[in-house]
């Protein structure tokens, strides 16, 4: 699978994603501009799991417009009456069937909010803006919890760039290098 982490701030976050996919019996490392992780329309999206998700989101989803208000109600409205209705678009145009046998996660940021959507198109936020995902993420949410929350987005990127340090040490799908991502809520 993989490892992404991101922090919640007032008003940002950050997000950051490991490079190693594993197809058995061969293990890759994605460049950057393939990687599980990329900036596209203001948004910054990383999925852990299944890659085909991943690619079908990156070249084929058609991304909405960002709303003006970056006031949280309206998010989560954007959320389920944009987003999740383009990815349906967009698998639904590849003929990629979201069943019980499929695994992904994604962490999406709107306007310096983070969003995780599973397989099933649900949607969740935590209220103490940490979030790990994948299968090196639990150690990696474990390792940003060491240290004291962050108060810039400076130190936030070093959190989660030595928390998916960690997890690639413990987690054998998941890989340097880590790439990272800042987005603010303008």
């Amino acid at each position: 699978m993989t490892t992404l982490a991101g922090i919640q701030g007032q008003g940002w976050c950050v997000i950051g994603a490991d490079s190693l996919i594993v197809d058995d019996p061969r293990k890759y490392i994605m460049p950057k501009s393939a990687g599980k992780i990329f900036k596209v329309s203001g948004y910054i999206v990383a999925i852990a799991g299944d890659i085909r998700p991943l690619q079908i989101v990156q070249h084929m989803m058609a991304f909405p417009q960002l709303p003006a208000s970056s006031d949280h109600a309206e998010l989560d409205k954007f959320m389920v009456q944009e987003i999740i209705p383009s990815l349906r678009e967009a698998f639904n145009s590849e003929n990629y069937q979201m069943d019980k046998d499929t695994s992904w996660s994604m962490m999406i940021a709107i306007r310096g909010l983070i969003y995780i959507l599973d397989n099933d198109l649900t949607w969740t936020r935590d209220k103490r803006g940490l979030y790990g995902e994948g299968s090196g993420g639990d150690v990696a949410l474990g390792a940003m919890n060491a240290w004291l929350y962050p108060d810039t987005p400076a130190a936030a990127k070093e959190i989660v760039r030595k928390s998916i340090a960690i997890a690639a040490q413990y987690d054998i799908n998941t890989k340097e290098p880590i790439v990272i991502y800042y987005q603010d809520n303008k």
